[in-house]
């Protein structure tokens, strides 16, 4: 039951559509801070923690759509072999 749980976590945490979700929460997240911090009133423009979280969250979203596109290329590989030029 342990190996079964341990997959299925790693099944979710490695899926593209997790990764993309996670992704576009923390991009979502990061540029509602960083606009706040653009528009606010104190006049100075700090560097905080939004700023990694904007990049991490691209790198989860480039991450996610990359795993996805090559499944969508390899199930219609296998679907329609006649598709991959072979």
């Amino acid at each position: 039951m342990h190996k079964r749980f341990g997959r299925a976590l790693v099944w979710f945490t490695e899926h593209p559509v997790t990764r993309i979700s996670i992704g576009l929460a923390l991009l979502v997240a990061g540029a509602d801070d960083l606009f706040e911090s653009l528009t606010g009133t104190e006049g100075v423009l700090n560097v905080d923690v939004y700023h990694g979280v904007i990049l991490l969250s691209v790198q989860h979203v480039a991450k996610g759509l990359g795993d996805l596109l090559e499944g969508m290329k390899t199930t219609v590989e296998h679907i329609l072999p006649h598709a991959s030029g072979e």
